[in-house]
């Protein structure tokens, strides 16, 4: 009996202690966050991106959604964290102006290596100004000086598609939106592949904001 009752509160003892970090189980949202290749290897979508007159291959649960009457933006989960890309047209350019804008902004980055990278492409009918600029942590936002200053480095991402308009071209602008340098880093090529499937809509009616 004496024997029975040791063992007995041995147990009792090792039930109440409680598990390691190492030993506990992951979060919910860690463990049912989709992996890089859980999205690139399911089917996709192709979607309009409204409403600018492009279109582009996305995840299933992908949608263009409008936050007011002029603010719309593709959004999403990526293995890293939400992602969210403002859609918006911007001044159209002519072609020497362009080639302009170009060589500018390379020479920009030439001279910011550290914090700025161009690059010029093309895609199809289409020509990508694709810009990323790092925010360091407690610097303002070049593009808007009136926001706050940022507690965490960002990559400030832009990406123009140019989209031949007779002897012009129309401007429609990809933003990332509060994308940290971390979820640039993890989410890079998964987020390329979306960029990179960008086509100017030709026909059809697409998929309305709302994903319906």
């Amino acid at each position: 009996m004496l024997l029975l009752l040791i063992i007995g509160a041995i147990c009792c003892e090792r039930s109440s202690t409680p598990a390691s970090f190492s030993d506990s189980t992951p979060s919910k949202p860690s463990a049912t966050r989709p992996t890089t290749q859980e999205l690139l290897s399911a089917q996709p979508k192709r979607i309009s991106l409204m409403p600018l007159p492009l279109e582009a291959e996305v995840p299933q649960s992908w949608q263009v959604k409008s936050l007011t009457e002029n603010l719309f933006f593709l959004e999403g989960p990526a293995p890293a964290g939400d992602v969210q890309i403002q859609l918006a047209e911007r001044t159209g350019q002519t072609s020497d102006k362009l080639e302009r804008l170009f060589k500018a902004a390379k020479r920009d980055a030439e001279t910011h290596r550290d914090t700025t990278q161009v690059d010029v492409r093309q895609q199809g009918n289409l020509r990508v100004f694709d810009v990323q600029r790092v925010i360091k942590p407690g610097t303002t936002n070049p593009v808007d000086p009136s926001a706050p200053a940022n507690p965490i480095k960002l990559i400030d991402w832009s990406v123009t598609f140019f989209c031949p308009r007779g002897s012009d071209y129309a401007a429609y602008e990809l933003h990332f939106f509060n994308l940290s340098a971390n979820q640039f880093e993890s989410d890079r090529i998964f987020l390329q592949k979306i960029l990179d499937s960008v086509t100017s809509q030709e026909s059809g009616l697409g998929v309305t904001p709302d994903g319906r």
